[in-house]
């Protein structure tokens, strides 16, 4: 019988049952041997293909009976202490990607008499139990694509149901482990260093996008700010032109002003001296007069001269009332006119 894994992980031992010593090494056969439980062990007592019975641990709730075993009879010890195991194998994953994998599990016998069959047969329970797990545990992650086969838990329960029913061994505590395939992390690699090359391009146009924001924002600006200087300057300049103008026109007003002025200065001093001038004739024809009659009369002639005298200094200058004392008649009609024309232009 060859069952090399389940040997190697020690769950199934076969031991011959030998007679009981009496002298020496002289054994008699005839007597019966009681199996004892043993920790941590399931005895399966065969006797050739005969099946006997089973001692269980004394910690087990089947044990209480005692069994005997003959000379010749076989004892199969199994181990219901889990065992450790590592697989490892290839995953073909959805997208035709290929993961190596590493499985650590814990084999445990949990149906003993089911299991001691299998090793009687020479099937080798251990391995059939891990080729029928790794086969399961292939056949459900071949359905994932290679990115997604770590977001993934396949459930134990119904293989170990079906384990323990045909090899008597059950896997616990199982955990994994997968590697990459070298192609994908190629692509990956090349895919990433794309990725980046996307964001490196896109940070690049957004700084191009944000400065050319501000430089749109800044130019905006300097427009808006050449606009309200160049307003600025228009409206300082209107305002100069318009007080330049005003300026002029007060200028004009007054120099027409002084103009009509000096005129009225002037036709004034001209009635004035027309004045002086009629006044001087008609007074010397007067006095002329008044001379002769004061000769005439004895009369003083000094009293002619002092009025005379008088009526010539309503024209001196330190007199305030020349101008009172100029008939306004003396201004003929013509210069009277030529005042008005200038006032109205």
């Amino acid at each position: 019988m060859s069952n090399p894994i389940t040997n190697r992980l020690r769950l199934v031992e076969a031991f011959p049952v030998e007679g009981i010593p009496l002298f020496g090494n002289l054994k008699i056969r005839w007597f019966d041997r009681v199996v004892f439980p043993i920790e941590g062990m399931c005895q399966e007592i065969y006797r050739g293909k005969t099946y006997i019975d089973s001692v269980h641990p004394s910690s087990s709730s089947q044990t209480g009976k005692s069994i005997k075993a003959r000379k010749g009879d076989l004892i199969y010890r199994v181990s219901l202490t889990p065992q450790p195991d590592d697989l490892t194998g290839i995953v073909k994953t959805k997208d035709g990607y290929r993961r190596m994998y590493n499985v650590h599990i814990q084999l445990r016998v949990n149906n003993p008499h089911k299991c001691v069959e299998c090793y009687r047969n020479g099937e080798d329970p251990a391995s059939l139990a891990i080729v029928q797990f790794k086969t399961s545990f292939e056949n459900f992650f071949s359905r994932y694509t290679h990115d997604s086969i770590g977001n993934v838990n396949p459930g134990f329960d119904a293989l170990n149901k079906q384990m323990s029913n045909v090899y008597g061994i059950i896997f616990e505590s199982p955990s994994w482990s997968f590697y990459a395939d070298q192609q994908r992390e190629k692509e990956l690699e090349i895919q990433q260093g794309i990725e980046m090359r996307k964001r490196e391009i896109l940070a690049e146009v957004e700084i191009k996008l944000f400065e050319l924001r501000v430089g749109t924002k800044l130019k905006k600006e300097e427009i808006n700010h050449d606009v309200d200087v160049k307003k600025l300057e228009d409206e300082n300049r209107r305002g100069r032109e318009r007080n330049q103008k005003q300026f002029e026109r007060d200028e004009k007003v007054k120099q027409t002003d002084f103009n009509h002025a000096e005129k009225i200065k002037t036709q004034l001093n001209e009635a004035k001296i027309k004045l002086l001038s009629m006044t001087l004739s008609d007074l010397a024809a007067v006095n002329s007069e008044r001379i002769r009659d004061a000769f005439d009369t004895n009369a003083s002639v000094r009293t002619v001269l002092e009025d005379s005298l008088k009526l010539l200094a309503v024209f001196t200058p330190s007199n305030n009332n020349v101008e009172e004392a100029i008939d306004s008649n003396l201004l003929n009609e013509e210069v009277m006119n030529n005042l008005e024309e200038d006032r109205e232009t």
